[in-house]
C-alpha cells in the first residue's frame, strides 16, 4: 500500500517515516525536498498514493485536506470533534468505524490519557456527565515538536528546564474539546498540563473521590478490566500495585518508547488517582496513526507496534 505523509520533516511525520520504512507493507510515497511546501506538488503526491497522513499545523491541515480525495488520517487538532471524522482511538470502540472511513482523526497525547481512563468509567457510571474533573498531566518535551526539542537540547538552556514547567495556564488547552465530547461530558476538563526534561514519555493522571459513591478502588479497576478485556495495547494492573511505583513514587515515563498504555490505580478507600502511562511519541501520536493506517488497511492491527 502506498502512504503518502505530508509533513514527514516534524516530529510525529518522522517517528512514522521511520516506522514505515521497516515494514514491507508499506511503501512511502516521497516528495523532493525542495517542493516540501508547494501545494499542487504535495496534493498530488497524496493523491497518488493510496493513503495520505497529514502531520502538520492546523492552518495548513485546513489548506490540504479538501484537497486530497484518497483516505486521510490527520494527526492536528482540527478534525478531532468535526462530525463527518472518525476518532482514531481503537479500544474505545472506534475500530470498525476507523477500518471503513476515509476521514480519521488521530487523538491528541494528553486526550488519549485522559480518555483512556474516563471513557470506561463514564459508560459504567461511574463517573456522572456533569462531574466537573480535574486532570495533570507530564510528559516529555519531544510532545512540544522540533522547536521544544532544540530548545531543551542547546547547550545555553534556561537553568529553570531541568523542573516540570505547568504550561497552558490559563487552562485552554487545544486538546480540552476532544476530552469533553469524546468522554461525553457536560464540561471541560480542569486541566493542567506540564513539560519535564526527558525526551519521550508520559502519564495522564485524574484523582476521584469515592466518598458517598458506595465504589470501592476494586471496582474501578473491575470497570477498567472489563472494559479493556479485550484489547491487546492497554494493560489494566491491580490496585496500587504496578512496576512503575517504587518506594511510593511513581515513574512517569515507565512507557517510554512503546507503543502500548498501562492503567494504573493508587490510593486509599476513600480517594484514588487514576494514571495512564505511556509515551507521547507512542500511542500519543506516531503509534496511533500506525494502529489507525494499519485498520484501514486490512493490515494486522499490532503491525510495526511496539507492545
Amino acid at each position: 500500500m502506498k502512504v503518502y505523509i505530508d509533513g514527514s520533516y516534524g516530529t510525529t511525520g518522522l517517528a512514522f517515516k521511520e516506522r514505515l520504512s521497516h515494514l514491507a507493507e508499506y511503501e512511502i510515497v516521497e516528495l523532493d525536498f525542495e517542493l516540501r511546501k508547494n501545494l499542487d506538488a504535495r496534493v498530488a503526491a497524496a493523491n497518488n498514493a493510496d493513503i495520505a497522513i497529514t502531520c502538520l499545523p492546523n492552518e495548513a491541515t485546513r489548506e490540504i485536506a479538501p484537497l486530497i480525495t484518497v483516505p486521510l488520517i490527520d494527526t492536528s487538532t482540527e478534525f478531532r470533534t468535526h462530525l463527518d471524522w472518525v476518532y482514531g482511538f481503537s479500544e474505545l470502540g472506534y475500530k470498525e468505524q476507523i477500518a471503513k472511513s476515509n476521514r480519521i482523526a488521530n487523538p491528541g497525547c494528553h486526550a488519549s490519557g485522559f480518555l483512556a481512563l474516563a471513557v470506561p468509567l463514564r459508560n459504567s457510571k461511574i463517573i456522572a456527565t456533569d462531574l466537573v474533573l480535574s486532570c495533570t498531566s507530564i510528559t516529555g518535551y519531544s510532545g512540544g515538536g522540533n522547536k521544544m526539542i532544540a530548545d531543551y537540547e542547546r547547550s545555553d538552556r534556561p537553568n529553570s528546564y531541568k523542573f516540570p514547567r505547568p504550561y497552558a495556564t490559563t487552562l485552554k488547552h487545544k486538546h480540552l474539546k476532544e476530552m469533553q465530547k469524546v468522554a461525553t461530558l457536560s464540561s471541560e476538563p480542569i486541566f493542567m498540563p506540564m513539560v519535564a526534561d526527558n525526551y519521550s514519555g508520559m502519564c495522564v493522571s485524574i484523582p476521584l473521590s469515592l466518598r458517598g459513591t458506595n465504589k470501592s478502588p476494586e471496582d474501578i479497576v473491575s470497570a477498567y478490566k472489563n472494559f479493556y478485556k479485550a484489547t491487546k495495547l492497554i494493560d489494566v494492573a491491580n490496585f496500587n500495585d504496578h512496576p512503575a511505583i517504587v518506594d511510593g513514587f511513581l515513574n512517569p515515563f515507565y512507557k517510554e518508547g512503546l507503543d502500548s498504555l498501562d492503567i494504573v490505580v493508587t490510593g486509599n478507600e476513600n480517594e484514588v488517582y487514576l494514571h495512564a502511562l505511556f509515551d507521547n511519541l507512542g500511542k500519543g501520536a506516531a503509534g496511533s496513526s500506525l494502529q489507525c493506517l494499519n485498520i484501514r488497511s486490512g493490515n494486522n492491527e499490532f503491525l510495526g507496534l511496539k507492545l
